[in-house]
This record gives C-alpha cells, structure tokens and sequence, in this order.
C-alpha cells in the first residue's frame, strides 16, 4: 500500500469515513426501499455485509488526478472530492458514462466497510456552517416569508412553517420548505454565496404543491424534514 501518492489533503482515514457516510447518505435519501426497488448503483442489498473497498487514483493526459472508491460488489465508481477540509463522495459513475474517468489508474490503499442501516447522516457543525445557517434564516424570514405574507392571498401564509433542511457544509445549497396549514407547500432551494468571510443565501426557482399530503408520497418532504437544521413559522 503506498499511501504516499494519494493526492493533497485526502488521508485513507478520510477516504474511508467518505464512502461509509456516502453510502448511508444514499440509502436515507434514497427512494428504493420505500418503493421495494432496486438500482445497479443501491447500497440496499448490502446491509449487513462487509465489502472491501479499492482507493483508485487516476491521472490524465495533463496530469490532474482524481480519486474513486471501487467496491468487489459492483463496477461502478464512487466519485470522491474535497471542499473546505472535507473528503466526501459526489456521486457513482459506471464505464460508459461520459463522466467515467480517463487515463490510467493505480490502486492505492485497499479497506473494509460494514454496511449498516441508513441513519441520519453526519451533517456535522462548524462557526462557518453557523454562517451559511444564518444566511439562509435571513433569506426565508424576511424575503420569502415577508413576500408571501405580503403578496395577494397573504393571510393564508400567516402561520405557515419553514423548515430548512440540514446540509454538509462542502455544499453550495440547502432546501427550504414552506407549508401552510391548508397543506400547500412551496419548495424553495437555497444558493449559498460566500463573500469578504460572509455568506448570502439567495432563493432559487422551486415548485408548489396544491396539498403536500397528498400530491408527495410522503417520502422527500418527511425525510427531508428529519433532518431539519431551522424551523419557524411566518408572521
């Protein structure tokens, strides 16, 4: 195993935790156990198993090296990134995408993962994670929520609640929703913008539910509000 070559700032330590929260993360916000499906890319079949885990740096025609996690349960890629100190998985590619990556690879560190139960993922804190949070209060309290209140049918807003949704901190989003007692709900996501140590959260173009209990199964406004990082209601 030659550690040494992986690149700047990932760590087989932090490889590892990346993939078992990326798998959890996928499975919690994943539909397939709820609708009793299965993709070539779930996690769900793996529960209760061990797989072992191949750490593969590629490196292209000019060089730039990227870094995937290959499983022996299938042969797809774990795309694996670093943002703001943190090692944390992007997505899976299958050979044959056009994101499956090019030029040569070399295997670099090999480990086992135990594939537990989905749980609420580890969205973690940190005083710049408080930043992007208060932004995003900022945001719903008095542009979203004054806006509705305020615009025509404004009295049926009055007493609405938003949920901000929890977020990893690498993340340039959040989701937000807005639901008023009547059941319709307004989803908004959230761009973080990050400027002179400060961030701003802006609105960008959602959708609206005439009745969220019966026109969303159930599953991504209730998993998502599982994991609410703000809660408040419309005045």
């Amino acid at each position: 195993m030659n550690r040494s070559i992986l690149p700047d700032g990932y760590t087989v330590d932090a490889i590892k935790n990346a993939v078992i929260e990326y798998a959890n993360y996928r499975m919690w916000t994943s539909r397939d156990h709820i609708n009793e499906t299965v993709s070539e890319k779930s996690f769900e079949p793996f529960v209760g198993q061990t797989i072992d885990v191949d750490v593969r740096v590629y490196a292209d025609e000019a060089g730039e090296e990227t870094v995937y996690a290959h499983t022996n349960k299938a042969d797809w890629l774990i795309v694996l990134k670093r943002k703001v100190d943190i090692v944390y998985g992007d997505g899976q590619v299958s050979e044959g995408e056009t994101s499956w990556p090019k030029g040569k690879w070399e295997s670099v560190a090999q480990f086992p993962i135990s594939i537990e139960k989905p749980r609420k993922p580890n969205y973690g804190s940190s005083p710049r994670k408080d930043q992007m949070i208060a932004a995003a209060e900022a945001q719903l309290k008095y542009y979203l929520c004054e806006d509705f209140v305020r615009g025509e049918g404004g009295e049926k807003w009055i007493g609405a609640t938003a949920y901000l949704t929890d977020f990893f901190e690498y993340e340039e989003g959040a989701s937000a929703w807005l639901i008023r007692d009547d059941g319709y709900a307004a989803y908004t996501p959230l761009a973080f913008v990050e400027g002179n140590n400060t961030f701003k959260a802006v609105g960008v173009k959602g959708f609206s539910l005439e009745n969220i209990h019966l026109q969303d199964p159930g599953f991504t406004f209730q998993q998502q509000i599982k994991d609410t990082v703000l809660k408040f209601t419309c005045e």
